[in-house]
């Protein structure tokens, strides 16, 4: 349906511009409440959780179609809404690498114009780090760790671990320009929303990151 609406979307009012982007948004985050949902079962239904993570990836290509079209006929659009901006972001943060890179520009200039809020910057920005496999900047992403438990191999065990920073000393006052919660109190968040502890040593490279999500 959002495919059908997208060829007309150069030329749609900010009020309906609007619209199409709230719908954008609450398939983003439907699909992903459910992807949660199911991964915190216990214990999990891999076959619903396995189909849940390829509905989320059919919506969030749909969804990246119609807002690819969006900035490339006529960059970001005037008028819209502060929810239908920050939708925009949401899109471009849950695409791959690529787009990401394409639009940093755009987001950036956004965030200078007040148009994108600094934390959603800086989210973006952290995300793409960890993809290339750098260390984070501001401390919003995590990443999950599986593993079993010693003496029993029918049980898991779940973590997740903040991606390495580039300077733990500064991280809060790095958030804190950026309108972010200090990293302790995100870490309990993240817990409270995965459903298992949230770690960080600041001694752990990225490397070392890594070979835990590698560890069987």
């Amino acid at each position: 349906m959002l495919a059908g609406l997208l060829f007309g979307s150069l030329h749609l009012a900010a009020q309906d511009l609007d619209s199409l982007l709230r719908v954008i948004h609450d398939r983003d985050q439907a699909v992903r409440a459910e992807v949660v949902r199911l991964s915190q079962q216990v214990p999990p239904s891999v076959d619903s959780l396995l189909a849940a993570y390829g509905r989320m990836q059919t919506v969030d290509a749909e969804n990246q179609r119609v807002v690819s079209e969006l900035l490339e006929g006529g960059g970001w659009p005037e008028g819209i809404s502060d929810e239908a901006g920050e939708t925009i972001w949401l899109v471009i943060d849950h695409a791959d690498l690529e787009m990401q890179r394409r639009w940093m520009p755009l987001i950036e200039a956004q965030m200078a114009a007040g148009r994108v809020s600094k934390s959603g910057y800086a989210t973006l920005l952290d995300r793409m780090l960890m993809r290339e496999k750098r260390p984070q900047r501001y401390g919003t992403q995590t990443v999950s760790v599986s593993r079993m438990i010693e003496g029993d191999s029918t049980r898991m065990e779940r973590q997740c671990w903040l991606w390495p920073v580039e300077n733990p000393d500064r991280l809060d006052s790095l958030r804190d320009a950026m309108g972010l919660i200090p990293v302790a109190v995100y870490l309990r968040e993240v817990e409270r929303v995965y459903g298992a502890p949230c770690l960080w040593d600041p001694q752990l490279s990225v490397e070392q990151v890594e070979a835990l999500r590698s560890e069987p």
